[in-house]
């Protein structure tokens, strides 16, 4: 399992609903353009709180196709505040279910 390269720029995130109406995450790297994240959310999603953070920031691993080839990689997001990190958790466990 691999990171999802070491982007330290602002990104924006789209949660969508796919063409088969599975939800997935899309992140885009604000400064590039380049789409950094693209997997699907599943029962199998599971954030786990990032030590040593101030609750803002969680990690997560997926199969992602950002790279136009499925492979399964770990993700690290720091978000501005705990509770826009909180509010991203409860986005994604309300889609797995």
């Amino acid at each position: 399992v691999g990171w999802s390269g070491s982007i330290c720029s602002p990104v924006t995130i789209k949660i969508a609903q796919r063409p088969d109406a599975q939800p997935c995450l899309v992140a885009r790297d604000d400064s590039t353009g380049k789409v950094v994240a693209n997997h699907s959310i599943t029962s199998m999603s599971k954030l786990q709180l990032k030590e040593e953070t101030d609750n803002d920031a969680w990690v997560w691993c997926a199969h992602d196709f950002s790279t136009k080839v499925l492979k399964p990689m770990c993700f690290y997001l720091k978000f501005a505040d705990s509770e826009t990190a909180t509010a991203f958790k409860e986005k994604v466990e309300e889609l797995k279910k």
